[in-house]
């Protein structure tokens, strides 16, 4: 695996987990059950991905990075807890709009 596309690799693989974490923590802390099966659904998504490019690491024989919560959705799990899951909606959304487009 070429020294760049390595690094796109463990980059991915890190937001997965980051993010699976951030959505596991918005769904813990949901008063709506829909939407907290919601970030579940999307925690659930995310492990998966995060799969895949765990697995693409170790198939080329690299150790799997040490998993850590990016600051931002640390910061966001922070808001969360202060100030309930309502708060960070809008900024979480502008978060998938910038990756996904949607």
């Amino acid at each position: 695996m070429e020294p760049l596309i390595r690094a796109d690799v463990e980059g991915n693989y890190l937001d997965e987990v980051s993010s699976r974490a951030l959505y596991l923590t918005l769904a813990d802390l949901d008063d709506l059950p829909a939407r907290a099966t919601l970030w579940r659904s999307l925690a659930d998504f995310e492990e998966r991905h995060a799969a895949s490019w765990e697995r693409l690491l170790r198939e080329a024989g690299y150790p799997v990075p040490r998993a850590r919560g990016f600051l931002e959705h640390r910061l966001l799990a922070v808001l969360a807890r202060m100030f309930g899951v309502g708060a960070v909606l809008p900024i979480e959304a502008k978060e998938r709009r910038r990756i996904f487009g949607f």
